[in-house]
């Protein structure tokens, strides 16, 4: 027998590991041997058998009443690490990278505050002479300012919310929107869509499509963007781009541990 076939049954059970761990999720923290059997479709007794070797790697553990099993401390330790280890600008470059090449406009990646504001912390420029160009990396820009900070402010607590809608919302070009009232409905249907544009709301002579991503809490703190000039990226060409956005949004979304789409 090869060393590919010996090798092929210890594989297989790291896929059916793998499953049996992705079964636990915010909404389900515990579950039966018989309820991750049918969900992974492997018979109970594998199931048993392959929990089992987890508890004792310390990937999962039983619950107080020993009926269920749910996440160990081990997976506590390796998140942390992850989390210590992994940035997420490391983890975007590629999809920025893809999304410019796409597009063939500036892609970028944004981040929310709780001051409140959203910074941009990474962009891929367009290769074309007439661009999109971020100079205020790293800068704190208003929430209600373009159309990554809508996609970030519509995904955000109340609190936050409330807080931005409260403060004087400052108008830098004659489309921004400063009425704290047609905000908020903006605000709705952006979350309800799950895309936010912008037709030169921040910076004259620029067009922005942005959609959110999601971590692995559910919770929306980062957005992703293709931005350029007016004169070439009208509303019609923004919306071609959404496609492009949201499976990137989908891929960093699962590079940050998210289960399901933002």
């Amino acid at each position: 027998m090869s060393e590919q076939n010996e090798s092929r049954p210890a594989v297989q059970s790291l896929d059916r590991a793998f499953q049996i761990l992705r079964t636990f999720d915010l909404d389900h923290p515990a579950r039966g041997v018989s309820e991750i059997a049918r969900i992974v479709g492997l018979t109970p007794s594998t199931t048993h058998r392959l929990l089992t070797s987890l508890q004792e790697n310390n990937l999962v553990r039983r619950t107080e009443d020993g009926r269920q099993f749910t996440l160990g401390s081990e997976l506590m330790r390796l998140a942390q690490v992850a989390r210590n280890t992994v940035k997420l600008t490391d983890l975007a470059r590629p999809i920025l990278t893809w999304l410019r090449d796409q597009t063939e406009e500036t892609a970028a990646l944004h981040i929310i505050d709780p001051t409140p504001g959203r910074i941009v912390i990474d962009q891929i420029e367009s290769l074309q002479p007439l661009r999109r160009t971020y100079t205020d990396l790293g800068e704190l820009i208003p929430l209600h300012q373009g159309a990554a900070g809508k996609v970030l402010l519509a995904h955000a607590s109340e609190g936050l919310i409330e807080l931005t809608l409260s403060r004087p919302l400052e108008k830098v070009t004659s489309r921004t929107l400063t009425d704290p009232v047609a905000l908020r409905e903006r605000l709705v249907s952006v979350h309800k869509k799950g895309y936010s544009l912008s037709v030169e709301e921040r910076i004259v002579g620029v067009c922005t499509a942005a959609v959110p991503v999601m971590d692995h809490t559910g919770t929306v703190n980062t957005a992703i963007s293709i931005s350029g000039p007016a004169s070439r990226v009208d509303r019609a060409r923004m919306m071609s781009f959404l496609p492009y956005l949201r499976s990137g949004a989908d891929d960093l979304s699962r590079e940050l541990g998210a289960r399901r789409k933002p």
